[in-house]
């Protein structure tokens, strides 16, 4: 749900300090930021933007 929040709104540490806050896992957080890294990135490669702006 992080990454796809941050194809959507962008910002892939604030979504997953969310979830670290949420969840006060580490473990899911690591996982969390690598996903939203590569959703951003994938967005970003193929519209040149985030869809927000």
């Amino acid at each position: 749900m992080a990454a796809l929040a941050v194809a959507v709104v962008g910002g892939p540490m604030t979504m997953s300090l969310l979830v670290l806050e949420a969840t006060h896992d580490f473990a899911i957080t690591a996982v969390v930021l690598t996903a939203a890294l590569c959703s951003s990135a994938l967005v970003r490669e193929r519209f040149g933007y985030s869809f927000s702006t």
